[in-house]
């Protein structure tokens, strides 16, 4: 048996041990810290990142489905601080996913338009000759 850390209050304890004895929190799970009172709070329930198909659009004569993208948070249930775990980042983040959409539209645009181009041009060549 080897001693370690507990990872939501730094108490030693067995590496056998299924949780802490003393924040009773089991171990290997993903926690966190709240950011006002420093209650230890399971990641999955108070931060979780989230999508859903939007509207269907049309560009290019293409049908582009769009997404959007958030991140959700849950009150923590000692201070009632709205996002206990927040990080840096997280208002960007449903911001970048549409940034990255758009940047994938306008190629596809572009390829559209390289795509009839290339083909009057090589229309033109053909009855010229």
């Amino acid at each position: 048996m080897k001693i370690v850390s507990c990872a939501a209050c730094s108490a030693q304890i067995s590496d056998a041990a299924t949780s802490c004895p003393k924040c009773h929190v089991p171990r290997g799970s993903n926690i966190g810290h709240c950011r006002t009172c420093n209650t230890v709070l399971p990641v999955s329930k108070h931060r979780s990142k989230g999508s859903a198909l939007g509207a269907m659009r049309v560009v290019d004569g293409h049908g582009v489905q769009e997404t959007h993208s958030w991140i959700q948070h849950h009150p923590c249930p000692q201070c009632g601080d709205p996002k206990p775990l927040y990080q840096a980042g997280d208002d960007e983040y449903g911001k970048q996913q549409k940034q990255n959409w758009w940047r994938v539209v306008k190629l596809l645009a572009w390829g559209s338009v390289v795509v009839v181009v290339g083909s009057y041009f090589i229309l033109w060549v053909a009855l010229k000759h």
